[in-house]
């Protein structure tokens, strides 16, 4: 059995560092402050230290692994344990 760990980012890749901290700014306020959605990416981890996540690549299936909490396409901001699984890693 393993954790089955959702990651959740804010969406911080704007490439402007003014609507970047805009965006963290909103999320702290609808998410931390009122309980509801803001702008955010989020990815999954079982097994192993990789989480992994749909989005933009070069070449494949648009799936891709990075190490966990360190996307370089967004901030990270938390992480929750959903439950377990019972599946094995292969």
């Amino acid at each position: 059995m393993a954790d089955v760990i959702l990651h959740i980012y804010d969406v911080t890749n704007s490439g402007s560092e003014k609507t970047n901290n805009t965006i963290m700014q909103i999320n702290k306020i609808f998410k931390d402050g009122i309980g509801i959605d803001g702008f955010f990416h989020s990815v999954v981890q079982v097994y192993g230290e990789d989480e992994w996540s749909f989005g933009f690549c070069e070449h494949g299936t648009r799936v891709f692994s990075c190490p966990s909490g360190k996307n370089p396409m967004y901030t990270y901001r938390e992480s929750i344990i959903l439950g377990r699984t019972n599946f094995s890693n292969l």
